[in-house]
């Protein structure tokens, strides 16, 4: 049931490589190799011309049914199922972990992996929206923004009561506190079929600082920001607005 969506690169128009990951002075952030699960990850952009990334932010099914802090330390196979409770409060090295279990078993899937998604992925993506029109600016209208209207049903929790709750939800510009909520729920969250790369939670790249490690997206608690932002986290930190993205790797 797990949803992937393709990143086409060309090589021309799209390429894969960082661009944009200049945000509080991280332009030399470099990937994580240590946390890869392939020996080299642009073995399918040269082959195929793209790559795999998750339709939706990490969704844990083994998530609490009242709070919005799974057992984090209990490292399962994340989901990137619609609605799906988002798995949030989980650290850079539970991610990565997370993230290689998603797709891992040679009798079932054969030499293809799955991983945490790199930087450089991230930023391919945000080229293949600018190319495509899609605003990532700070002029951004779509996405789950603290300065953004948005809405939806299904499972949600608030900033100042993080409790899962299930029903409508809504969000007006600058209102606090904000709305987090199932990955894909909120509609104008949805750019080429992917969700929430525009807010919602911050997600972890597997990206490399001059300390720390990188959160990209901008989430809900900030205004005016792009989904091309970074920011940086202690590796360690499990925060409740923190969460993370696998990419597919087809060998």
């Amino acid at each position: 049931g797990n949803q992937f969506v393709w990143v086409p690169v060309d090589g021309i128009d799209v390429k894969y490589e960082k661009w944009c990951t200049i945000e509080l002075s991280y332009a030399n952030c470099s990937d994580d190799k240590s946390v890869w699960t392939v020996s080299d990850e642009t073995t399918q952009i040269n082959i195929y011309g793209g790559f795999y990334v998750a339709r939706y932010e990490a969704g844990n099914e083994n998530a609490l049914a009242n709070s919005t802090n799974p057992n984090n330390t209990e490292i399962v196979k994340p989901v990137s199922i619609a609605g799906t409770k988002v798995w949030n409060n989980i650290n850079y090295n539970n991610a990565a972990m997370a993230s290689r279990l998603m797709i891992d078993d040679e009798n079932i899937y054969g030499s293809n992996k799955s991983g945490l998604i790199t930087g450089t992925q991230w930023d391919t993506i945000m080229k293949w929206y600018t190319n495509s029109g899609i605003t990532v600016d700070e002029t951004q209208n779509w996405g789950t923004h603290y300065d953004l209207a948005y809405s939806g049903n299904g499972q949600y929790f608030t900033s100042s009561d993080t409790i899962w709750s299930e029903g409508m939800f809504s969000h007006t510009a600058n209102q606090t506190p904000q709305v987090y909520h199932a990955s894909g729920l909120n509609r104008n969250g949805i750019q080429k079929n992917i969700a929430d790369l525009g807010g919602n939670l911050w997600e972890w790249v597997s990206e490399i600082p001059y300390s720390g490690r990188v959160v990209r997206s901008g989430g809900a608690d900030r205004g005016l920001l792009r989904s091309s932002a970074s920011c940086r986290h202690l590796f360690g930190s499990t925060i409740y607005f923190l969460g993370f993205r696998p990419v597919l790797y087809v060998q």
